[in-house]
């Protein structure tokens, strides 16, 4: 639960994300707090945060807080700090990969990823669309796949990107990759190849996201550690664990 609210902060309204922020940050604290200690401290409503709960499949605060008491103490974040000298700053970004990874595995969707690997293993044309640094994962992973012998295509270009989404038909596959799921041009480019019956797959952290929205299935990569320039580099570890699993599995169909 706290790791797709960590995902979809950016869907919340600011009453929403203000709950989920504090609850990421203090999970363990809220243990020890009523709800009407929290609403004082956010100051919000009892009613806001009960509905905040019921949204996320809690019966309400208290079941919210069980679910927390059972957390381990080593749930959070490998703290990064700039002042740390650099053995404490290799160890730490080595436990957030593994957390990362860890979390992905336990949110990924089996059936939907399932579902991703038998629409690739039989597509005629596989197309991914990404930008900023989602789009160096789509390239690499593009020149993967082509060597296989397959039809496959990723442009830099946001312009070519979405004509080439154009082109798509019912026997192919668009592969978008997008952090927040918020990127217009990776939008736009999901919407076309959805007109023109691809089938759409959507790595992201954000399931709430409009590009979520648009996918015949979603392939959630969690979130650990500092988001910077809009970017999470641990989630980038997991949407490339994702994209490589999807590739292995292609090798697979291939070697048959």
């Amino acid at each position: 639960m706290l790791i797709r609210m960590r995902g979809n902060l950016r869907g919340y309204n600011d009453k929403e994300r203000l709950i989920a922020e504090y609850i990421l940050q203090n999970p363990l604290r809220i243990r020890e707090l009523s709800i009407h200690a929290l609403a004082a401290e956010l100051e919000v409503s009892v009613g806001t945060i009960v509905h905040f709960c019921k949204k996320h499949g809690f019966s309400g605060y208290r079941e919210l807080k069980q679910v927390l008491e059972a957390l381990p103490a080593e749930f959070g974040d490998a703290p990064l700090e700039p002042e740390g000298d650099p053995l404490t700053v290799l160890h730490s970004v080595w436990l957030n990969v593994e957390k990362v990874l860890a979390d992905t595995l336990l949110v990924l969707d089996q059936p939907a990823f399932i579902r991703a690997v038998e629409a690739i293993e039989q597509a005629e044309r596989i197309d991914f669309y990404a930008r900023g640094g989602s789009a160096r994962l789509a390239e690499t992973a593009a020149r993967k796949f082509v060597r296989w012998g397959g039809h496959v295509t990723f442009y830099r270009d946001s312009n070519q990107q979405k004509l080439s989404a154009t082109q798509l038909n019912g026997k192919s596959v668009a592969i978008a990759i997008s952090y927040s799921g918020y990127t217009q041009d990776v939008v736009e480019c999901l919407a076309a190849a959805k007109k023109r019956g691809a089938f759409c797959i959507v790595i992201t952290s954000c399931e709430q996201s409009p590009a979520a929205r648009l996918a015949d299935c979603v392939l959630l990569a969690a979130i650990r550690g500092p988001e910077m320039f809009d970017e999470n580099e641990f989630s980038k570890i997991a949407q490339i664990a994702i994209l490589d699993a999807l590739y292995f599995c292609y090798i697979r169909s291939h070697l048959r």
